[in-house]
């Protein structure tokens, strides 16, 4: 389910751990369970790495990327769409409460906020913004501070 990008320099982010996207398309537990141990609290184990980026694909008015990063330093789930509608993310938040938070309430206690990052002003290129923003993130957040976009 997650790849880890190992990071050690500076005191930034140790590990960033990758959601596959197929995971959030999985409507039946039990096959969400194939690739993740709920039973055990699978999410709680990454909770010392600090981060989990989560790449989420969204059909409203047209199919879309967005995106949302679990941060267990700040206790927020940061929502982001790049083209900030607010249609399209109701639409993220939605999945991130059916699919996500449920895995992690059992542990953690997060809240769940809208990122304001990159704007993008043209109807394409959405899924890059949002890889962009997780490579922002990733590399210049240090432990103890809030994301960095």
């Amino acid at each position: 389910m997650v790849d880890v990008w190992i990071r050690v320099r500076d005191g930034r982010i140790s590990d960033v751990h990758v959601v596959d996207s197929v995971f959030l398309g999985f409507e039946i537990d039990a096959d969400r369970a194939r690739m993740i141990d709920t039973n055990l609290c699978g999410m709680s184990k990454v909770a010392a790495t600090r981060a989990i980026l989560v790449p989420i694909y969204i059909a409203v008015d047209i199919r879309h990327w967005c995106g949302a990063t679990i941060d267990f330093g700040s206790k927020f789930i940061w929502i982001y769409d790049p083209k900030r509608r607010n249609d399209y993310l109701d639409e993220v938040e939605a999945i991130v409460l059916r699919k996500l938070v449920p895995l992690i309430e059992k542990t953690w206690a997060l809240t769940i906020r809208r990122l304001s990052a990159w704007y993008l002003d043209v109807g394409h290129n959405c899924g890059v913004f949002v890889v962009e923003t997780f490579l922002n993130v990733a590399t210049n957040t240090k432990q103890g501070e809030m994301l960095q976009t």
